[in-house]
């Protein structure tokens, strides 16, 4: 039901921001990637057009943007014997199967999730604070907002950045995590129009 309403309220927000032409462009690199498209795009903690705490990190907002074709940030506790997302503190219990999805970029909250996801094989997970640049476990080089980008960097929280990065800066990246990640994407797709 919640994948519905998020789906829902993106389609009505693309519709009075796009023309009917760009916006079924928009649906459908949405969910048939194109070789067009190089970069990732990752929805930070879930969110697909913007902050939204109330959703940020439950399980099935996640799911929600990687059944539409994004990849996403997720932050993950363990404790208490368990796994947990939650962003300042653990508040959604989950399995350890759900750590296992592609597409999942993993921010470790603790030390004890972060030597729990040594265990796993193939997770994309990292550690961080106030770095400019952590490297995460499969080799990628997430960088903080206002950090210098190259092309092996993931661009994080562009929209922080004052002033903002040049165009051509977040298109030579390999990557953008953002809270407003349609947007991001639709740069791009305007771009390649």
């Amino acid at each position: 039901m919640l994948a519905l309403i998020v789906v829902n309220y993106i389609v009505n927000w693309l519709e009075t921001v796009s023309t009917p032409h760009l916006f079924y462009k928009i649906a459908y690199s949405l969910k048939n990637p194109c070789p067009v498209f190089s970069m990732r795009y990752i929805a930070h903690r879930g969110n697909l057009i913007g902050p939204c705490p109330d959703l940020e990190n439950r399980p099935e907002y996640i799911m929600n943007a990687l059944d539409l074709g994004f990849d996403c940030e997720c932050d993950v506790w363990w404790h208490n014997d368990g796994w947990w997302l939650g962003h300042d503190a653990p508040q959604y219990p989950i399995g350890g199967e759900f750590l296992t999805h592609g597409g999942l970029w993993i921010h470790a909250k603790n030390i004890d999730a972060l030597e729990r996801l040594k265990r796993f094989v193939n997770l994309n997970y990292f550690w961080h604070d106030h770095d400019d640049y952590t490297i995460t476990s499969l080799g990628f080089i997430w960088s903080y907002p206002g950090s210098r980008l190259t092309s092996e960097t993931v661009c994080v929280m562009p929209e922080l950045v004052n002033p903002p990065y040049k165009p051509e800066e977040k298109t030579r990246t390999w990557a953008i995590c953002s809270d407003y990640i349609i947007h991001e994407k639709l740069e791009e797709i305007r771009r390649n129009t």
